[in-house]
């Protein structure tokens, strides 16, 4: 009977977060490589309830796009720039696989339809997945 009963109970949409893989020191080591992501990313999901899934990369998209409800493509490090047409900015660190891991996801949540929320480089994302030019730098203004 516990079977049929957690059958009948209605499951919560399921949403899948990108995360930022980099090496941070722990007790492992100086330089431990890990996938990260801030709880502010998580908690608010959660808190509407939510059930939240972290995508590592690389992923197989279309598999994991298969089993999501939504998906957030969370902030971190510049998309590399060639992905607009620009060329790479001397000193700044690009993860190109997250790059094509983060496009695919995009892709393939547009074509099942379902909704996509980018945030900061998430937004970067969105756009050279839709064929937009970024602008690389804004001026900055004493305003901000």
């Amino acid at each position: 009977m516990a079977r049929r009963e957690a059958a009948m109970v209605a499951q919560r949409p399921l949403v899948g977060v990108t995360v930022w893989r980099r090496p941070l020191a722990t007790y492992l080591g100086e330089q431990t490589d890990l996938f990260t992501l801030g709880p502010e990313y998580v908690a608010p999901l959660q808190d509407e309830g939510l059930d939240v899934v972290l995508l590592p990369h690389p992923s197989n998209a279309r598999a994991m796009a298969a089993r999501l409800d939504g998906l957030v493509l969370a902030g971190g490090e510049d998309v590399h720039p060639v992905r607009s047409g620009a060329s790479p900015q001397a000193g700044q660190h690009y993860d190109v696989e997250r790059d094509a891991n983060d496009v695919a996801l995009f892709h393939e949540a547009k074509r099942r339809g379902i909704p996509v929320l980018g945030i900061c480089r998430g937004m970067q994302i969105a756009a050279v997945a839709s064929e937009r030019r970024l602008v690389q730098e804004l001026p900055v203004t004493p305003e901000h």
